[in-house]
């Protein structure tokens, strides 16, 4: 499987993790460890780092970072963070066509 293959693919099923606890349906604990599922498994690829990555990965890298370095509290109750985060999953949604500002997400 390809990077961006991997991406696109674990970008719908990380959304709906991220929309459930942004709505309080699931404990942020199934969002961190699918997280962490997401990293055990992108170490498996053959990952060409030389390449450069598109808006669409840096987008879900930037909201992987987010979720995985805020506590349960800060994301329940930081308005701005809950804003960035809804952006981040209406673009990987592909229900925006612009990627979110700031959005500087990187490889692990």
């Amino acid at each position: 499987m390809t990077p961006e293959a991997f991406i696109k693919q674990k970008a719908r099923q990380f959304v709906y993790f991220i929309n459930q606890v942004l709505a309080n349906s699931v404990p942020y604990s199934e969002v961190q460890l699918f997280s962490w599922d997401i990293l055990e498994e992108w170490n498996h690829l053959d990952v060409d780092e030389s390449s450069d990555i598109s808006a669409y990965e840096r987008v879900f890298w930037h909201a992987f970072y987010v979720i995985q370095s805020i506590d349960e509290e800060l994301l329940r109750t930081d308005q701005y963070l809950r804003a960035e985060l809804n952006e981040c999953c209406l673009y990987l949604e592909q229900k925006t066509s612009t990627p979110p500002a700031n959005c500087v997400g990187v490889r692990p």
